[in-house]
């Protein structure tokens, strides 16, 4: 079990920089609030397993805001692989 923190306070600032596709069964990514929404687009093509899932989990701020991710203007990492080109405007977290 990993346990990766993405956020204006740590290494990995964005969510397109964080590499998804190494996550494994039972890993857990908390993202951090910050005032300006992320603005990221995601492909999480690996898999838990029932009783190791993997966590996506937004880390509240002084005020319990939660973290938000937008669409608009996304960005994606460049050698993301979609097994079609219509899924990079279908969403922002694909799956």
């Amino acid at each position: 079990m990993a346990v990766f923190q993405i956020g204006p306070d740590t290494a990995i600032k964005e969510l397109h920089w964080f590499p998804w596709n190494t996550l494994q069964p039972d890993d857990t990514v908390q993202v951090s609030w910050r005032p300006e929404p992320y603005r990221s687009k995601i492909q999480l093509s690996v898999a838990g397993i029932s009783m190791k899932p993997i966590r996506i989990i937004g880390i509240p701020g002084p005020e319990g805001q939660l973290p938000v991710v937008s669409g608009e203007n996304a960005i994606e990492m460049p050698d993301t692989d979609y097994f079609s080109s219509q899924v990079t405007s279908q969403g922002v977290f694909s799956i």
